[in-house]
């Protein structure tokens, strides 16, 4: 007998949805997905990306961080806190969340450009050069 992981299901539905662009019917999918599960990561960072389409920032920011709190090690989560922040211009937020997620996953080089930006618009210049150039080394190796 085939065991199916109900909550999974509604993620995969979520998922779809996502793709399709229909933000509301993702939100609804991932609400079920963590009915059924509370511990599944993913549905709430899903959630999150999908709230934050429709710019419901606040609750965005609320998935993103039961996202880590369930999975601390969630790069993705950290790096959308660290732009939600950046779009609120609370820098220091941003820069904090845009480094933890590079200190789980160094390779992130989209992290590096969105770090780049907060820099130049905190008025510096060298780290913004750094991150775009460690951003465009990264780059470059994940197309050899």
């Amino acid at each position: 007998m085939i065991k199916v992981d109900a909550a999974q299901v509604c993620l995969d539905q979520a998922q779809a949805y996502w793709q399709m662009q229909q933000w509301q019917e993702t939100i609804q999918a991932c609400a079920k997905a963590i009915a059924i599960n509370q511990r599944l990561a993913k549905a709430h960072k899903l959630m999150g990306d999908a709230l934050q389409k429709i710019g419901q920032a606040q609750q965005a920011i609320g998935c993103y961080r039961q996202a880590i709190a369930i999975e601390p090690n969630f790069a993705e989560a950290y790096a959308n806190l660290g732009t939600l922040y950046a779009q609120q211009q609370q820098w220091e937020q941003a820069v904090a969340h845009y480094q933890q997620a590079l200190k789980i996953k160094p390779e992130f080089f989209a992290v590096y450009r969105h770090l780049a930006r907060v820099w130049q618009l905190r008025q510096q210049p060298e780290q913004a050069q750094a991150c775009l150039a460690k951003a465009n080394e990264l780059e470059a190796q994940t197309k050899q």
